[in-house]
């Protein structure tokens, strides 16, 4: 019959015996298979979401991963599994947390296995890993949370087929890595694993409540030991699952409020979750440079968890941040005379990479933005170290270094789309903070890229919200209250709701005028937006009017190359030419286009709309082949710029379709009306205004090509 593992009851200290006979504690040396130490109770906490590989040609595994995602449960249960397959004569699990507990649970194997008595811990050590180096014994050893990887240098186990060790740690260090060691990173659980562990803690088959529990584990993270905590909690209170998430996503709320007293803690835990990574932040804290780990993290937490690039966390205002914490430590010694000097790039990427080596962050250094990812757990219990009047500062600080990371010129999509993440999660954990120390005009840049970036309809929501918020904090005359009225009018505009966009604007013109004075860059803005629109409704000479009093007003104060003054000649060139004079609106803003400053970028949106325009007045002037040509050139300019299913791509390709029918090319007109349909129907929905232009013109093409058949 094969022996149970022998588990010591006590809670404290080194538990030795044989696990032949538990009821006979004075088993001779010789009584295999043996037992040193003790296998953690809460090896029964998680089910094992891999298991590891016997037969794996590394002798040596170490499992790597941050605290709470079950590393000593994965080891445990190996270790289970090995003794009950009968594979092992004998068993070492050493808690490792410091160099001397490694002696000493050596010096204990040397005496049980060895007969050694007399000596020293390190020389009994020594005699132990001596004696693994030659037995023909099968052993595994188990090192549970390594915490400093210096701890093990001449005590690594030997690396022999017959000796197996297992190490846990959240280090990263490569220190850790040499012959015979295997990395296998340990990450949460799955979905389904995260639902299934719920359900079998809450005591239901989850059909009642799956898409609670599946809610559940999405807010923790699908973290084991947060999903223990929690279940344990919602049990011990009685609550149901979704009053839970209430609480959880209650800023009023702290973590440590949520989760069972240290009295109470589930499956034999010996830690609260917000306890779980202090040891790693403290001891990435006194890593090079000292004491800035924890202020870098506190930085990230109020970013977005699955991706923040580098160049945010190393940029000039991240490292005045933490140039001042630096200087806070030192307060204590008394005052610092002159300016505060900000952290190097150098330092912050050394703090980074502490925080990486203790698997309290994932950092990529070597992959596109090099990208750092923090649980979002571990973000909201760095934030919550923070008190309220300091978070304020934190997110000033966090704004200010997105907006340094932001990209100059066309072509980011990608890393835009990534930072407007990190702004939509800083408006999400600090809201009120953003807004209360001023620091909302990083809320208006997002708000402004989502519109850039072809999603009006979002940038539309954020502007009301922003306009919401604004009225209330600042009140409705405000300035930027005002702004907030002015940009939603313009993409209420851009996205075709003409009612509400004539709404907004005439509101904030009327205000701005008022308020900022009729010759302010932002009256005339709103002005301008107003008389483009009269135009579209076919008020050319009303918006040639309009437009000509607004360059009047700007020359006043600005250069001809200021890109508002430019605008406003184009605006002019067109509509005089909507209005009659073809010839001399082609002719100006064949100029302004060849003339534009170098600054202007000849792929940016601005001149991408002059192209346009010009384009289409040639086309209404009857070189309907030069107007093709240009529109084909633009397209891939713009394209590769903004992206296949951008607004503005697909006003260039309706208007590509509308010239090749005018060409006499039916069949191509068809074919892209209808690829045009397909992405409109998609981008803007079924019933958007262009979306209906676009439908009409595709059945006006069929009628012709069928009543020509």
């Amino acid at each position: 019959m094969n022996p149970d593992i022998y588990i010591h009851a006590s809670s404290g200290g080194l538990a030795i015996g044989s696990i032949h006979n538990l009821h006979a504690p004075q088993t001779p040396r010789a009584s295999w298979p043996h037992q040193l130490g003790v296998v953690p109770l809460e090896a029964h906490c998680f089910e094992p979401r891999f298991t590891l590989d016997l037969a794996s040609a590394e002798p040596t595994q170490i499992l790597v991963g941050m605290g709470g995602v079950g590393k000593t449960q994965l080891a445990a249960h190996f270790a289970r599994s090995v003794q009950c397959s009968r594979g092992n004569d004998l068993l070492v699990w050493v808690s490792a947390a410091n160099r001397e507990s490694i002696e000493l649970a050596y010096a204990q194997g040397a005496r049980e296995i060895c007969g050694l008595t007399e000596e020293s811990p390190p020389k009994a050590a020594k005699r132990f890993l001596t004696w693994l180096q030659t037995t023909e014994r099968h052993c595994l050893i188990i090192l549970d949370d390594v915490t400093d990887p210096a701890d093990m240098r001449g005590l690594w186990p030997p690396s022999r087929p017959n000796c197996r060790v297992i190490v846990t740690t959240r280090r990263r260090d490569s220190a850790l890595l040499g012959q015979g060691r295997k990395l296998v990173d340990v990450g949460v659980f799955a979905e389904q694993e995260s639902v299934s562990y719920l359900a079998r803690k809450l005591g239901t088959d989850g059909r009642d409540c799956e898409g609670e529990m599946l809610g559940l584990a999405a807010d923790l993270g699908h973290l084991p030991l947060a999903l223990a905590q929690a279940a344990s909690y919602i049990v011990d209170q009685g609550l149901k699952v979704s009053r839970y998430r209430e609480l959880l996503k209650d800023r009023r709320k702290v973590l440590a409020e949520l989760v069972p007293d240290g009295s109470t803690l589930p499956d034999d835990h010996e830690d609260v979750l917000a306890a779980v990574w202090d040891l790693s932040i403290a001891r990435a804290d006194q890593l090079w440079p000292e004491g800035i780990s924890r202020y870098l993290l506190a930085l990230s937490s109020m970013l977005e968890p699955n991706g923040i690039p580098a160049d945010v966390l190393t940029s000039k205002p991240a490292r005045s941040y933490l140039g001042i914490c630096k200087r806070l430590l030192h307060e204590l010694d008394g005052p610092l005379e002159g300016d505060t000097p900000d952290l190097t790039e150098d330092e912050v990427l050394a703090s980074l990479r502490s925080l990486h080596r203790l698997s309290l962050v994932s950092h990529s250094p070597h992959e596109e933005h090099a990208m750092v990812l923090v649980h979002p757990l571990v973000q909201r219990v760095a934030r919550e170290s923070v008190d309220e009047v300091h978070r304020g500062e934190l997110a000033h600080f966090a704004s200010l270094s997105i907006l340094w990371a932001w990209p100059r010129g066309e072509g980011h999509r990608e890393l835009c789309q990534i930072l407007r993440s990190s702004i939509d999660r800083l408006s999400a954990v600090a809201f009120d903070a953003v807004w209360n120390v001023g620091a909302y005009d990083i809320l208006f840049h997002c708000a402004d890229s989502y519109g850039d970036a072809g999603m009006y309809s979002t940038a539309i929501s954020q502007w009301t919200k922003l306009r919401e918020t604004a009225t209330s904090i600042l009140g409705p005359e405000h300035p930027d209250t005002l702004k907030c009225l002015s940009r939603l009018g313009s993409w209420q505009s851009k996205n075709s709701d003409v009612d509400n966009a004539v709404d907004s604007l005439l509101q904030a013109f009327t205000a701005l005028k008022k308020v900022k004075g009729p010759r302010h860059h932002e009256t005339l803005l709103t002005q301008g937006e107003l008389a483009q629109m009269m135009g579209f409704n076919g008020g050319y000479r009303g918006a040639v009017h309009v437009f000509e009093e607004i360059l009047e007003s700007l020359l006043i104060d600005h250069d001809p190359t200021h890109i508002q003054v430019i605008d406003t000649r184009c605006q002019i060139a067109h509509w005089r030419a909507m209005d009659g004079d073809l010839s001399g609106g082609i002719r100006a803003l064949e100029e302004i286009l060849e003339g534009l400053p170098p600054w202007i970028d000849s792929e940016s949106p601005f001149t991408c709309t002059i192209r346009h325009n010009l384009a289409g007045l040639r086309a209404e002037a009857g070189d309907i082949a030069g107007a093709i040509v240009d529109l084909e050139d633009l397209i891939q300019v713009e394209r590769s710029t903004l992206g296949p299913n951008h607004p503005e791509v697909l006003v260039t390709q309706h208007s590509l379709a509308y010239f090749h029918d005018r060409a006499g090319n039916r069949d191509r007109a068809i074919s892209e009306t209808k690829a045009v349909l397909a992405l409109r129907e998609e981008v803007l929905g079924l019933e958007h205004p262009k979306t209906e232009n676009t439908r009409r013109l595709l059945s006006r093409l069929v009628s012709r090509g069928a009543a020509a058949e």
